[in-house]
């Protein structure tokens, strides 16, 4: 074909004009849907004109298959461009706006029982360290002090400020244990303790460890009862 304008001709022009009010004639389609069994790959002798309504299903039915039959999401079968794309990733910033999209996307998403037993069998097969699980513990740990007060320690904290005192909400003691308050003054530390939560064997064990090794660094350690808090005893034990 020769550069510049393409002069159409005025039978062109009506096939276009049918083609775009969707008032193809029965004889058109026909001779469409010949065109398109020409060839397995679905263009026969069409090139790029538009095809018929129905012309895939007829592809199909002749064996014709697209090019990304089987594949999920984008696939690199280079190794070597896999690699590339992992060590460019490693090391970027996630914006907070991007987290928050990424949250808000998972909210209400159901994991599939196949899904936990990947993740599970992965976990199995990838041991961690001992460091790696004490540097997330302590992640965690430090996580959990921006959460908010509990309605007992709420209590607590008002308590201590009517009588003046100088204290440290959600204290992270030796990046080891994270305390509902600390006083300096007294070298305390307060626990307000629930009733559910601390009568739950795993917690009661894990207080015991808590007792032992604040005891062990010297501080003082006041543990209050849900009970005591909510019926203001509290109060004569600080």
């Amino acid at each position: 074909m020769k550069k510049g304008k393409w002069t159409r001709t005025s039978e062109f022009r009506k096939k276009l004009s049918l083609i775009k009010k969707s008032k193809v004639t029965l004889e058109f389609k026909q001779k469409m849907h010949k065109l398109m069994l020409g060839n397995k790959n679905g263009h026969g002798n069409l090139g790029n004109h538009i095809q018929p309504n129905n012309a895939l299903e007829i592809w199909r039915k002749n064996g014709g298959t697209s090019w990304n039959k089987g594949m999920k999401g984008i696939i690199h079968s280079n190794k070597e461009t896999r690699e590339k794309i992992s060590k460019k990733l490693k090391g970027r910033i996630v914006t907070e706006e991007t987290r928050e999209k990424i949250r808000k996307a998972q909210i209400g998403k159901l994991i599939s029982k196949s899904t936990i037993l990947k993740l599970k069998q992965y976990a199995l097969s990838h041991p961690r360290s001992k460091e790696f699980y004490r540097e997330n513990g302590l992640a965690c740990r430090r996580m959990l002090g921006l959460r908010k007060p509990t309605s007992l320690e709420i209590k607590v904290y008002k308590e201590l400020q009517n009588r003046k005192i100088v204290f440290e909400p959600q204290k992270l003691i030796n990046n080891k244990f994270l305390v509902d308050a600390f006083v300096p003054s007294r070298n305390l530390v307060i626990e307000a303790d629930g009733l559910y939560w601390h009568s739950l064997p795993k917690t009661m064990k894990k207080d015991k460890s808590e007792n032992a090794y604040l005891t062990k660094c010297g501080y003082n350690l006041l543990r209050l009862t849900e009970e005591e808090i909510k019926n203001d005893s509290f109060k004569e034990r600080l």
